[in-house]
This record gives structure tokens, sequence and C-alpha cells, in this order.
């Protein structure tokens, strides 16, 4: 398959991209020439966790605080990111909210790249970075867990961290083109700030 026609699959919205997400009308437009161009970019870089988690797609700065507003996170949290990246989801949280912060980065090259973000940005006392499979962490301790990862991925840990996470925490994850949760939501939540997403948290009763 040709890179042109590759990108232009990628790209169109399909059916079960529509009946995943429940928009206002005048939200579409900005959302499919917002999410198009993030992603196309993202991988045109060849930014990529091996693995199950799929390829790395970085949370847009801008709109890491905004999401995260939407999970309701404070300074007396843990927020554990599966599948941190270049741990920018945790330098803004620990930035905007106080709270501390676990990175769990199954890739090697991500995670040292990780560890030096959060060194350069002076937070090696809150933030850790854990070189390790998500599906085999240990999320007791964990009161948010952030995700961006490819949806099937998502559900895949979804089950078991809920399961480990103490009452009251909240799974937060964005752009999940699905409907096929084995969990639903507690809620879902557009976002319009810094870019165009639909954020999902799951809350542990």
């Amino acid at each position: 398959m040709g890179a042109r026609r590759r990108i232009r699959r990628l790209t169109t919205p399909t059916s079960a991209d529509l009946a995943a997400l429940d928009l206002p009308g005048w939200a579409w437009p900005a959302y499919w020439a917002i999410r198009p161009v993030r992603l196309v970019a993202d991988r045109v870089a060849g930014r990529r966790a091996g693995g199950d988690l799929g390829p790395y797609l970085g949370t847009p700065t801008a709109m890491v605080t905004p999401i995260l507003r939407v999970g309701e996170v404070n300074a007396d949290d843990l927020l554990v990111n599966i599948g941190c990246g270049d741990a920018r989801v945790l330098i803004e949280a620990a930035r905007s909210f106080g709270c501390r912060g676990q990175g769990i980065e199954r890739d090697p090259d991500l995670a040292a790249t990780a560890r030096d973000a959060v060194r350069r940005a002076g937070l090696t006392e809150r933030i850790d970075i854990i070189e390790a499979d998500a599906n085999e962490t240990d999320m007791s301790d964990a009161t948010v867990a952030f995700a961006f990862l490819p949806a099937e991925a998502t559900a895949t840990i979804l089950p078991k961290a809920l399961a480990a996470m103490p009452t009251g925490s909240r799974f937060v994850a964005h752009e999940q083109l699905t409907k096929r949760w084995p969990i639903q939501p507690t809620r879902s939540e557009l976002v319009v700030d810094g870019g165009v997403t639909v954020v999902s948290v799951w809350q542990v009763p």
C-alpha cells in the first residue's frame, strides 16, 4: 500500500469512529481537522514504542492540563502514566496540579528520554520512570491512571487496573475510538482547549 493511500486510510473517519464519539455537530469539523494532522505528524516522526501498547503518540502538551481537569487530578494524587513516552504528561501534571507521578514505559529509548526530561524539569523527587510492561505493573498505589493508547490496548489494561486501584481512583483516557469496553466509562467529556479530544473517565466505586 502506497504512503498516500495509508495516510488517507489513517485520517478518514469511519462509521466506527462516528459511532464511538458523541460530539455536538459544531465540533466535528474541528476534531477531524486537528486529529489527522497530529496522528500523521507523530507517525512520520517515527516515534514508536514497541510491543502491545502500539505506536507512541504524544498527547499535545497544551491539552494535558485540560484533560486532567476532567479527571479531577489534585495535589494528593499519584498519577501513573501508562506508556509515558517522553514524560510530557507527568511533567505537566506535576507542574499544574502538584501531584506525584510515575511513568510506565517498556521501550528503553523512550524510558531514557523520559528520565532525562524529568531531570531537566527538576522533578526527579516527584516523578519516577519505570521501564516495565503495563500489563504486569502493580497499580495498587495509583489514584489516577492516564492512558493515551490504542483503544484495544486500553481495554486490555483497564479491568486489571481498576480492580487494583483504591476506591475513588480514576482511570483517564482520551481519543478512544471504541464503544466495546469491558467496563463502560463513568463519564465522557468533550475537551476543546489547545486542541479537540474526547476524555473518558472510569471511577473506582
